[in-house]
């Protein structure tokens, strides 16, 4: 049977592969869209483990750079049993580097921010700022002053290594370090928190956000409860599983638009494996008589046709699989963050494309097996 369905299916070349390519291209938008946001996903996840504590920001603010925090509450949100450190940040874009325009990652959309960091605090930080590890040179210590530690974009971009100088919009910092590839330190310079706070162009109790590092990092939601509680109006405050959950639900509301898009493009090559088989079953009307007056039943008929549909099936997902991992490797090379393409991602786009071709061969596979034999063969049917 599958011989005879493989044979069948290549008698008409163009007509088989024009079926099996609408296939191919709807298990690679499966693939590439939910692979996109499985790749933001993994990012995400590695980037909200990095902070390794509780985002406290201005009520309402957007985002670090739009954050204004009067920097008194630092001692008083460590006075909070349960508190290990409370680190004041201070975030500005920065518009050129060395006289040039400043120019970042594609994963910061090209802007660079200068990060300003307390050296006293960072001494008590539990691991490098947002899980970095650094490449080369030493992270600021206590007494340092107009320095830098640069991500590795920036020092890519503007040829910089340990000891050299860098230009932030007309002030200039010793290069004491160079950031691992992160997230958020790619495109970023790390600098003193007073620098930072020039740079800004805000006063020296003020600061945009903190990160509050804690004794026991399960309690996390505990403390930022109370810390909701004391200044309900201050701050806003982000948990790792706040964060987590809230970018969870928009990237699951993603998914589920680019899963029924998916499904509309598999829809539309199901349709096209219904006009092929068709097709195809007009044409051998006489040949499927022949096979039931030498004995075939309407079963054998059925099996044989719904066979060479799901054949279309299989082989369009599995090309449309394996191009699919080809693709999100290639282009995880060229985007900033990576696809990433899950083993059950494969196995749904694949059983997909078989589902297809099984729906799409039902209703030929009908037709052929209830014609009437003589009328067939006599081309009738």
């Amino acid at each position: 049977m599958l011989q005879i369905a493989a044979r069948n299916l290549w008698r008409r070349k163009s007509r088989s592969l024009l079926a099996i390519l609408a296939l191919v291209i709807g298990v690679l938008a499966i693939v590439l869209l939910i692979s996109l946001t499985g790749g933001l996903r993994e990012s995400y996840t590695e980037l909200i483990s990095g902070v390794n504590g509780i985002w406290v920001m201005e009520k309402g603010a957007q985002d670090q750079t739009l954050s204004s925090v009067d920097r008194s509450y630092e001692d008083k949100i460590e006075q909070i049993p349960g508190v290990r450190v409370v680190l004041p940040e201070v975030w500005s874009l920065v518009s050129e580097i060395d006289g040039k325009r400043a120019q970042g990652s594609s994963l910061t959309l090209g802007f660079v921010t200068a990060l300003g960091l307390d050296p006293v605090k960072e001494k008590q930080r539990v691991g490098l700022p947002y899980g970095v590890d650094m490449k080369r040179g030493r992270m600021m210590q206590p007494g340092d002053t107009e320095v830098a530690v640069v991500g590795e974009a920036i020092a890519d971009n503007y040829n910089k290594a340990v000891g050299s100088k860098i230009d932030l919009d007309g002030n200039k910092y010793k290069v004491i370090g160079i950031f691992s590839k992160g997230e958020i330190t790619d495109s970023v310079v790390a600098i003193p928190i007073e620098d930072a706070q020039e740079l800004a162009g805000i006063d020296e109790d003020t600061i945009q956000d903190f990160v509050v590092q804690l004794t026991d990092p399960e309690k996390e939601e505990q403390i930022g409860q109370i810390i909701n509680f004391k200044w309900p109006d201050e701050f806003d405050v982000w948990t790792t599983a706040e964060t987590s959950e809230m970018l969870d639900d928009i990237l699951g509301i993603i998914d589920q638009l680019l899963w029924i898009i998916s499904g509309i493009a598999l829809a539309i090559a199901g349709v096209g494996i219904v006009n092929t088989m068709l097709i195809a079953v007009n044409e051998r009307m006489k040949e499927f008589g022949v096979l039931r007056s030498m004995g075939w039943t309407q079963d054998d008929v059925l099996r044989l046709v719904v066979t060479e549909s799901v054949m279309l099936g299989l082989t369009g997902g599995s090309i449309g699989v394996v191009l699919g991992y080809i693709l999100t490797n290639t282009l995880s090379g060229f985007l900033p963050f990576g696809l990433y393409m899950s083993p059950e991602l494969a196995i749904s786009a694949f059983l997909f494309s078989a589902i297809a071709g099984l729906v799409g061969g039902v209703y030929p596979a009908w037709k052929a097996s209830r014609m009437d034999p003589i009328k067939a063969i006599r081309g009738d049917a």
